[in-house]
C-alpha cells in the first residue's frame, strides 16, 4: 500500500454545489478502487491524501493531475504504508478553520494559510493526520453498505 499527499490550486471559485459533486464522484470512485483518504479545501487549495493499492492511488492521482479544475498539482508525500489512517472513509472533507491551519505549528511568524501548507509536506500531513479522529469527520462517514453498493456497480 501507498500514501499520496498532494496540493492543488482550484482554476476557478468553486461554488458549495461543484464542490459536493467533486466529493459524491470521488466517494463512490474511491469505494470501487478501495481507496481511503481525506481531502482539505479552503481558499482555493486542495490538499488531499489518498491511500490504498500502489496501482489504485497512482491511477487515481494521475486522472488528478489531468483534471481541468486542478493547477499546480504538488506531490508532497508519496510512500509506502503498512496501515491506513482513513480506513473508514472513502474520501473524509473538512473546510479547516484559521485555528486550525495556525495550530500547525512551526512556520515562522504569521498566521498559516493554505498557501503556506501547500508547499509544507511535514505541516499538511501533521493537519491531515489530525482529522483522522472520525469524531471529527461523523457527517461525511461512507457507510459499509455504500462502499459494497459501490464495489457491486463496476
Amino acid at each position: 500500500m501507498k500514501r499520496i499527499v498532494y496540493s492543488s490550486a482550484a482554476r476557478a471559485n468553486l461554488g458549495e454545489d461543484e464542490l459536493k459533486t467533486i466529493l459524491e464522484r470521488a466517494r463512490v470512485r474511491n469505494a470501487r478502487r478501495d481507496l481511503t483518504g481525506m481531502l482539505l479545501f479552503r481558499d482555493g487549495v486542495f490538499i488531499q491524501l489518498l491511500e490504498g493499492s500502489e496501482v489504485e492511488v497512482d491511477l487515481v492521482f494521475e486522472s488528478i493531475r489531468r483534471d481541468p479544475r486542478h493547477h499546480r498539482v504538488t506531490t508532497l508525500v508519496d510512500e509506502p504504508i503498512t496501515q491506513r489512517a482513513f480506513e473508514s472513509w472513502a474520501m473524509a472533507f473538512k473546510v479547516p478553520q484559521r485555528s486550525q491551519l495556525d495550530a500547525t505549528g512551526g512556520l515562522p511568524r504569521k498566521r498559516t494559510s493554505m498557501i503556506d501548507l501547500s508547499t509544507n509536506a511535514p505541516h499538511a500531513l501533521s493537519l491531515l493526520m489530525r482529522f483522522a479522529e472520525p469524531a471529527d469527520l461523523a457527517p461525511v462517514a461512507v457507510t459499509q453498505s455504500l462502499r459494497r453498493a459501490a464495489l457491486t456497480r463496476r
